[in-house]
């Protein structure tokens, strides 16, 4: 059932239209169109797997030819550039005023300067990979191609580096063999041998 949009202006679904797009790679994307403006209502998905996805704000859409979508590469690989020289210069700014080694530009930023200027941008490898066409970045083949996987944040990653500025909370106990005898996990999914103390009998208090 329709519903409407509080406006007057009769339901979503007269207001919009639903569109698949082909890139310029000849993948597919899709996205509600709003029909008066012709550009897109929320973001655009992706119709197909691959390793790495442009910015949304590098999506560009013509209303002219709704059917086809054009990611900006100029665009993304100007903003990332930017962002990573204006970054680093915050780095080097931050190591000089600490009397720490300065960073060379490029280099791998150490963890206690990343606690004060953040985390270093997004890689620009990947954007130029996609512009030269690589087939894995694209989502065209299964094959990875190992020069970029160290650029390709997985969920995987992500998760952990998570986890590893969290706090640690877990209990301590001073009975460490007793918890690993029942918790299969502490001892790598392994059981340990619980050892039981005899009973004595008659016969041997004989």
């Amino acid at each position: 059932m329709a519903h409407s949009d509080g406006g007057g202006g009769g339901s979503q679904a007269d207001l919009r239209r639903p569109q698949t797009m082909v890139d310029q790679h000849g993948r597919k994307w899709f996205a509600d169109i709003e029909k008066r403006s012709g550009y897109p209502v929320g973001p655009i998905r992706n119709r197909f797997d691959a390793p790495w996805l442009p910015d949304q704000a590098a999506l560009r859409i013509s209303p002219e030819e709704p059917n086809h979508i054009f990611i900006d590469y100029d665009w993304m690989l100007s903003q990332r550039q930017e962002a990573h020289r204006d970054y680093h210069a915050r780095a080097v700014e931050e190591s000089a005023s600490r009397r720490w080694d300065v960073p060379k530009d490029g280099t791998t930023y150490s963890r206690e300067l990343q606690l004060i200027v953040g985390k270093p941008p997004k890689p620009i490898e990947p954007i130029v990979a996609a512009m030269q066409g690589n087939k894995w970045i694209l989502g065209l083949t299964t094959k990875v191609d190992e020069r970029l996987t160290p650029f390709i944040e997985t969920a995987t990653a992500a998760r952990e580096e998570m986890l590893r500025s969290l706090p640690d909370f877990r209990d301590v106990d001073p009975y460490g063999d007793l918890e690993e005898a029942h918790d299969p996990d502490a001892l790598g999914g392994q059981s340990a041998p619980v050892r039981r103390r005899r009973r004595r009998t008659t016969e041997d208090a004989a």
